[in-house]
C-alpha cells in the first residue's frame, strides 16, 4: 500500500492509500473534489483511513442484513465491523466494489472488483475517481459521526459575515440560491450537502463538503453558524422563526441519518437537539423568481 493523498472534510483528516497498480486508474477528478485533496505531509494526524485494493472478492458475512436498496446496496454484519457491498443493476449478483469496515467507522477497506467495474474509457481509468471512493457518502456519513459531524442537505457560505445554511428537499433550488448569492457577492462553500460540527465545545463551525450539485460549489472552507434556513417554494418570500418542536422535525428531516446503524442514529439525535438549542432556525419561503437574496441578507445582518 501507498499513501496516495488525505483529504479534510469538515476538519476531519482522511488519510487514502491504495496498491501501486491502481495508481493510473484512481485519478482525482479536480473538477469534482481535487481542492479538498493536500499533500501528505500537510496534515498532522488522521481522524479516517481508507485502503483500496483491487481485491475482488469481498469477505465472507453471516447472513443478517441491516440495510439495503434496490438490490444495488448491501450492508451486513461483518464480524465486530460491516461489510458493504455496491451492485451495477446489470450484475447484481457480484458486487462492483465492496467495504470492510470497523465497528467505529474509522477504519475502510475497499476492495474494487474489475472484472465488475466497467472501464470508462480506452485508458481503462475507473468510472469516476479516487475521490469517487475516498468520499463516499454512504461510507462518510457514519465516519464523520464519529467525530462529531452532522450532515444537513443544503447550500451554505457566508452572507453579510454571517454563517448560513440553506436547507432543503432535492429540486426545491438550493443550488440556484448558491448560484444567487454568489452573483451577489457572498462567499458560498457549497450548493448541495454542508457540514455542522461544534468547535472546542463553544461555537458550531458550517463547511462546506466535496458532495456538489448543478452549481459545482465545492469548498473546503469553514465559517462560524449563525443560523439555518429551511426552504420552501412559495409565491411570496417571507421568512418565520420555528419552535423548537419544528427545528429539531427539519433538521432531523434533512440531514442523512444512518437510523439502521443505532449508536450513530442516537449520536445524530444528540446532535442535531444541542443544535437546534444554540442555533437559530427560519422557514425560508420564497419564489426564486422574485430573487430573494435581499431578505436573507437582512436577517443575515439582522442575527
Amino acid at each position: 500500500m501507498r499513501t496516495l493523498t488525505r483529504l479534510t472534510i469538515a476538519g476531519v483528516g482522511i488519510q487514502v492509500s491504495c496498491e501501486e497498480k491502481l495508481l493510473q486508474k484512481l485519478i482525482a477528478s479536480e473538477k469534482k473534489t481535487g481542492h479538498y485533496f493536500t499533500p501528505d505531509h500537510s496534515l498532522q494526524q488522521n481522524q479516517i483511513t481508507i485502503h483500496i485494493s483491487s481485491i475482488p472478492e469481498p469477505p465472507a458475512a453471516g447472513d443478517k442484513i441491516i440495510q439495503s436498496e434496490d438490490s444495488l446496496w448491501k450492508m451486513q454484519v461483518l464480524g465486530n465491523g460491516y461489510l458493504d457491498c455496491r451492485y451495477y443493476e446489470e450484475n447484481p449478483d457480484e458486487p462492483s466494489w465492496w467495504s470492510s469496515i470497523d465497528s467505529h467507522f474509522q477504519n475502510i477497506n475497499i476492495g474494487l472488483n474489475f472484472q465488475v467495474l466497467r472501464p470508462a474509457s480506452s485508458d481503462h481509468s475507473l468510472p469516476g475517481g479516487l475521490d469517487d471512493f475516498a468520499t463516499d457518502r454512504k461510507l462518510m456519513i457514519p465516519a464523520l459521526l464519529q467525530h462529531g459531524v452532522l450532515l444537513v442537505h443544503g447550500a451554505g457560505g457566508v452572507v453579510q459575515d454571517r454563517g448560513l445554511i440553506i436547507a432543503g428537499p432535492s429540486g426545491s433550488g438550493k443550488s440556484t440560491m448558491a448560484t444567487l448569492f454568489t452573483q451577489a457577492g457572498h462567499r458560498m462553500f457549497c450548493d448541495e450537502c454542508m457540514a455542522v460540527r461544534k468547535h472546542d465545545n463553544s461555537s458550531w463551525l458550517a463547511y462546506g463538503t466535496p458532495w456538489n450539485s448543478s452549481a459545482g460549489i465545492a469548498r473546503d472552507e469553514s465559517t462560524p453558524l449563525s443560523a439555518i434556513l429551511f426552504l420552501q417554494q412559495e409565491k411570496e418570500t417571507a421568512v418565520r422563526r420555528l419552535t423548537r418542536k419544528e427545528s429539531l422535525k427539519r433538521i432531523l428531516q434533512f440531514s442523512p441519518i444512518p437510523w439502521y446503524l443505532p449508536a450513530f442514529g442516537e449520536k445524530a439525535l444528540s446532535l442535531g437537539e444541542q443544535l437546534i438549542n444554540e442555533i437559530p432556525m427560519f422557514e425560508l419561503n420564497c419564489s426564486l423568481n422574485d430573487q430573494p437574496v435581499k431578505e436573507i441578507e437582512r436577517l443575515a445582518v439582522s442575527l
